[in-house]
């Protein structure tokens, strides 16, 4: 299943109409986390981990739609989930910085 298909079921959005606007956040996740200096192998689509398609859901959650009360919350967590992503041991075998 696609990353648009599986934030979309999230959103349990079941219409393709808003899958512009739900991409282009999808798209400003994965922007803002390699600004944030999560490593580019575990933002491609074929390495994507639970965490990392966590944290885009939460973003997409967050920034989708109008009037969302729940938005800090789901920022937050995504935030959270960015922030447990640079700070993974597990990143840290599979991508070393180098020296």
């Amino acid at each position: 299943m696609a990353l648009l298909d599986d934030v979309r079921a999230c959103l349990h959005v079941s219409s393709n109409k808003t899958d512009a606007e739900i991409q282009i956040w999808i798209d400003a996740a994965l922007a803002n986390m390699r600004s944030c200096g999560v490593k580019e192998e575990l933002l491609q689509p074929k390495s994507l981990g639970a965490m990392a398609k966590a944290a885009v859901v939460m973003y997409v959650k967050a920034n989708y739609g109008y009037d969302n009360s729940e938005a800090p919350r789901f920022q937050q967590a995504y935030d959270s989930t960015v922030i447990s992503l640079l700070n993974s041991k597990a990143n840290e075998y599979l991508f070393p910085e180098e020296e």
